[in-house]
C-alpha cells in the first residue's frame, strides 16, 4: 500500500478531453476558492438559516471589535488550527496502529491478494465539483445581480439619486463612523437575498403614504442643505454637470502592452476515479448484474456511467496545426501519461472503519447505510479505484 502525498485534480476521462490543458490548470489552482465562494452564496441565499444568522452576528463582532480580533482572534484561531492538527495525526497514528493490529491477527483467506491499494488526499478536488460550484455562483450572480448600467454616466437620474442619497450618507458616516459604515453595508449584504428581507422590502416599496412621506423629507432636507450652502454649490454646479454628461473615456492599446508568446508547456497531474457497483443474488453472490432502474456496474462520483478499469485507455498523442491573427503557424502537441503502473483500491476510509480489508462498502437494497461489514440487509456494495495520470500539453511556432 502506498500513501499518494501530492495534490492532484481527481476527474473521468470523459471530463478531462472537453476541457483545454490551460483552464483544466486555472480550475485546479482555484478550486478550493471556488469552493469556498460557493458556501459563501450558501450563505448569502440563507440556505441554512442559522449559519447565515450566525456570520451576520460574526460580522458585526469583527467590525465592531476589529483591534481586539486582530490582537486576539488571529492568535487563538491558530493555535485552535495547531492543537487540531496535532489531535488529527495522534488519532491517524492511533486508527494505523489499530488496523495493523487487527490485519495480523485476522486471517487474510478472503483477502484480494491481486490488486493494488493505496490512500488518496485529504481533500482532492474534484472537477465534477468545482464545475457545479461555478454553476452555482454564476445562478446567484444571475438573480441577484444586475450592474450593467449602474454606472452609466450620461444617466441624470444617477445624478439626482445621488442627490438624494448623499445626505443620509454623509450622516451615517457621521454618526456610525468607519466601523459601523462596514458593519451595516456587510449585514445588509448577508441579510438582502433572505425571504424575510424580501417581504419586508416589497411592502415597502409598494407603500404609497410611507413613500410620499420619505419623499417629502428628502425634498426638505436637500432645499435647506442647497439653501445653506448655495453660493457654493451654484459654482460647482457647471463643473459637475459636465463631468456627469461627458462620455467616460476610451481605453488605448499600446503596442508594449502587447506580448507574444515563443511556446509554451502546460503539464497537470490527474486522479481518475471509478466506481465498482455490484448487487448480491442468491445462489449467484456478488455479481454485476444490477436492476434496470438502478445504478450501472461502473460510474463516477456522480453516479454517470463510464467505462470499466479493464477498458480504460488514454487517448493517443493529439497534433493541431493552426495559424493565430498574425499568421504565425504554430503546432499544439496534446500527450497523455499514466502515472501509476495499474489501477488501485483508495484505501483512505480503512482507518476511520468505513470500508473493509478490500475497499467495499455495503449498503442495503437502496444503495444506503453503507457500512464496512456486510450485514443481513446488505444487497449492495461498492469501491472506489483510482489511477494518477498526467497531461501535458506543448506548442510550438514553426519559423
Amino acid at each position: 500500500m502506498f500513501i499518494n502525498d501530492e495534490d492532484f485534480f481527481t476527474t473521468n476521462l470523459k471530463e478531462a478531453e472537453n476541457i483545454p490543458p490551460l483552464v483544466f490548470n486555472i480550475l485546479g489552482k482555484l478550486g478550493p476558492a471556488i469552493k469556498c465562494l460557493a458556501l459563501f452564496t450558501d450563505v448569502l441565499i440563507w440556505k441554512d438559516p442559522s449559519t447565515s444568522l450566525f456570520f451576520v452576528f460574526l460580522w458585526i463582532t469583527l467590525c465592531t471589535s476589529t483591534q481586539r480580533w486582530l490582537v486576539f482572534g488571529l492568535p487563538c484561531l491558530y493555535l485552535v488550527k495547531l492543537v487540531r492538527d496535532w489531535f488529527g495525526v495522534q488519532m491517524l497514528r492511533k486508527r494505523r496502529e489499530t488496523a495493523e493490529q487487527r490485519a495480523k491477527r485476522e486471517s487474510i483467506i478472503n483477502q484480494d491478494l491481486d490488486i493494488s491499494r493505496g490512500i488518496q488526499p485529504a481533500s482532492p478536488i474534484s472537477l465534477s465539483d468545482t464545475l457545479e460550484h461555478l454553476q452555482q455562483i454564476q445562478a446567484w450572480w444571475s438573480c441577484h445581480c444586475h450592474w450593467k448600467h449602474a454606472f452609466s454616466y450620461a444617466n441624470d437620474q444617477h445624478a439626482i439619486l445621488l442627490i438624494y442619497i448623499w445626505p443620509i450618507w454623509a450622516m451615517l458616516n457621521f454618526v456610525l463612523g468607519s466601523h459601523g459604515i462596514f458593519a451595516l453595508g456587510g449585514v445588509w449584504l448577508l441579510v438582502s437575498c433572505s425571504p424575510w428581507y424580501q417581504v419586508i422590502s416589497f411592502a415597502l416599496r409598494n407603500n404609497t403614504i410611507l413613500r410620499h412621506y420619505i419623499r417629502a423629507f428628502m425634498d426638505y432636507n436637500i432645499a435647506s442643505f442647497v439653501c445653506l450652502f448655495y453660493p457654493a454649490a451654484k459654482k460647482q454646479h457647471s463643473c459637475v454637470k459636465t463631468l456627469l454628461m461627458s462620455p467616460p473615456p476610451t481605453p488605448s492599446t499600446s503596442i508594449s502592452s502587447l506580448k507574444s508568446h515563443l511556446g509554451y508547456q502546460c503539464e497537470i497531474a490527474l486522479i481518475f476515479q471509478v466506481y465498482e457497483n455490484q448487487r448480491w443474488w442468491l445462489g449467484l453472490g456478488w455479481t454485476e448484474s444490477l436492476l434496470q432502474n438502478e445504478r450501472e456496474p461502473w460510474t463516477d462520483n456522480q453516479l454517470k456511467p463510464i467505462i470499466s478499469t479493464y477498458e480504460y485507455k488514454l487517448p493517443k498523442e493529439k497534433r493541431s496545426i493552426f495559424h493565430d491573427k498574425d499568421n504565425v503557424e504554430k503546432i499544439t502537441v496534446k500527450n497523455w501519461l499514466w502515472t501509476d503502473r495499474d489501477w488501485w483500491v483508495d484505501m483512505t476510509g480503512e482507518l476511520d472503519g468505513r470500508i473493509d480489508k478490500n475497499g467495499w462498502q455495503y449498503g442495503d437494497n437502496r444503495w444506503q447505510d453503507l457500512m464496512p461489514t456486510p450485514g443481513p440487509n446488505s444487497f449492495t456494495r461498492q469501491r472506489k479505484w483510482c489511477r494518477r495520470v498526467k497531461l501535458i500539453e506543448k506548442q510550438w511556432i514553426v519559423e
